[in-house]
């Protein structure tokens, strides 16, 4: 008696089926017309992922441009902020006499007659010991 194996036809249906008997061949996926349509999808697909992360306006850029603004806003504050300094010492030079004479003696080194100045150095410390 020979081999035999039960299969379920597309109908529903058991059919009895030699074990070795010959089966059709398979047909591979992207046979016949499935291949170009592939082909196209993978190209599409590549084409738009190209367009939306490494174009001119993709994200990769876009995530780039935004750093750099926000990297500026932060150098905006900064220099805001130095600004605001300048004005405030300009304002004191302007109207305190006391500050300017604060920065003849501390910028500038001048004194008044009559007056002495010690200078302190600090030890160097010995690299024999």
């Amino acid at each position: 008696m020979a081999r035999t194996r039960r299969t379920k036809r597309a109908s529903g249906r058991n059919t009895r089926q030699t074990m070795y008997q010959r089966k059709k061949p398979r047909r591979h996926i992207l046979s016949g017309r499935r291949l170009p349509i592939a082909a196209g999808s993978v190209a599409v697909l590549g084409i738009l992922g190209y367009v939306y992360l490494g174009g001119s306006h993709g994200l990769i850029r876009i995530y780039r441009l935004k750093k750099e603004r926000d990297a500026l806003r932060h150098q905006i504050l900064e220099l805001q902020a130095k600004r605001e300094i300048i004005l405030r010492e300009n304002r004191q030079l302007r109207e305190d006499p006391a500050a300017i004479e604060r920065v003849a003696r501390e910028e500038l080194g001048m004194v008044k007659d009559g007056e002495i100045v010690y200078r302190f150095v600090k030890p160097e410390p010995d690299s024999a010991r």
